[in-house]
């Protein structure tokens, strides 16, 4: 019989030191590469804020992508790059980066009934991690069929984020249209299941509806109170916009949060159900309250976040897995992100009855050194002698020396005669 054993692992750094990344959201309210009479608008927030990361929401097609990093992103900078867009069957999502200490990598679309989920994965070229950002655009409107669908779309996303594992770093945000903490969807997003590790937190604590005075300094919708190019005009009285993370952000070995740091841009708290240039705004100068107004009915958010710089190679390693075929041992294992990776020694213990444990080095296997994509490695041990149990793992060794082991597998022979039939 052959027998496999797989282990999945994801591995931390350790860090020292740290980058801060000012992550930046916004419905840019059904933006077009033909309305281009809103750029100014952008460019005097974005610049304002100057992000590390923007992602935005209501936008039409590669060719407004394209005119966002070329004439508001980089209209006086060459920092920004986009990521990779894809073209859904609604309005859609885009992401901006400074490419100077990010590396993107992937969008993958999670479709829903409605729009669009993105799942937008990046390598943050400091720390050496790998995290995701998801930009969400919820159903809107305020019924019970809303609030379901609402409720199904979180389902989808919480469907991926379950099977990341634990101790991975995301985040997810967008125009939610939650109206409450008692909602279906937002509770899903929340949820803190024992079998997974893929629920969202929310650094700020709101209960009951979202759209009374007392919460007015977190009220993302809408930034006017007459009906202009299109949206919503109730004054700001929802928060609408949401910027959460995973457990491994809250606990913050490798990411954390800046207390305090998540703002709905230009909210100063004092415009409860009206218009956010009515002066005085002591959050912003009037230039950039008069930009909010005129460039969209939602207030981008912003929160910081520290990201821990590496000390010792990071290796994030997909899996580790042993089989036993033809009096060989085969051991297969991936990575989906290396740095100053020389190699690995590949060990071997017989588990004695005794409970004496020697480890002896049984091979070598070439490292890929620096590396953004998946890569593949294998080793044969065709120098089985005894049947028994076996143990195997890796010592991942860095350029520079210093080592780390892996947690080992199990591959046991039932018989001597098994063994020999192979």
């Amino acid at each position: 019989m052959k027998k496999l054993f797989c282990i999945l692992l994801f591995v931390s750094s350790v860090g020292y030191s740290q980058d801060t990344l000012k992550i930046m959201f916004w419905n840019l309210l059904n933006y077009n590469v033909t309305d281009t009479v809103r750029n100014p608008y952008y460019r005097t927030v974005i610049e304002a804020v100057n992000p590390d990361i923007l992602v935005v929401e209501e936008i039409g097609n590669q060719a407004t992508v394209d005119e966002i990093v070329n004439h508001i992103m980089n209209f006086t900078t060459s920092a920004y790059s986009a990521g990779t867009f894809i073209d859904g069957y609604d309005t859609d999502n885009a992401l901006f980066y400074k490419s100077s200490n990010l590396t993107f990598l992937t969008n993958t679309p999670i479709h829903t009934e409605l729009r669009d989920i993105n799942e937008f994965k990046l390598y943050h070229n400091t720390s050496l991690d790998t995290f995701r950002i998801y930009s969400a655009h919820l159903k809107a409107s305020n019924t019970s069929a809303d609030a379901a669908q609402r409720g199904r779309e979180v389902d989808l996303l919480r469907n991926v984020t379950n099977g990341l594992g634990d101790g991975k770093i995301f985040f997810v945000c967008g125009d939610f249209n939650i109206y409450s903490s008692t909602e279906i969807a937002y509770q899903k997003l929340l949820q803190d299941n024992v079998a997974d590790d893929g629920n969202f937190c929310d650094p700020i604590y709101m209960t009951g509806n979202f759209n009374q005075a007392k919460y007015a300094a977190y009220h993302t919708q809408s930034t006017r109170v007459r009906a202009f190019g299109g949206g919503a005009t109730s004054g700001l009285d929802d928060r609408f916009d949401f910027l959460l993370y995973s457990t491994a952000v809250k606990n913050g070995e490798r990411v954390s949060y800046v207390a305090n740091s998540m703002t709905a841009c230009g909210n100063d708290g004092n415009h409860y159900n009206d218009s956010i240039n009515r002066q005085p705004n002591t959050a912003v100068p009037s230039t950039i309250a008069d930009a909010l107004y005129l460039a969209s009915d939602h207030l981008p958010v912003i929160a910081k976040f520290v990201f821990k710089q590496a000390n010792n190679t990071p290796i994030e390693l997909l899996n580790f897995k042993g089989s036993l075929l033809n009096k060989k041992v085969i051991l297969e294992w991936s990575t989906a992100t290396e740095s100053n990776n020389n190699g690995f020694e590949v060990e071997r213990i017989r588990n004695e009855e005794l409970g004496i444990r020697n480890w002896e080095k049984i091979g070598f296997v070439k490292g890929s050194g620096n590396s953004i994509t998946i890569k593949n490695y294998s080793y044969e041990d065709a120098q089985i002698n005894f049947f028994g149990n076996y143990s195997y793992r890796l010592k991942q060794i860095d350029i520079n020396g210093e080592y780390k082991y892996y947690k080992e597998i199990n591959v046991e022979y039932a018989s001597m005669e098994n063994f020999l039939l192979r």
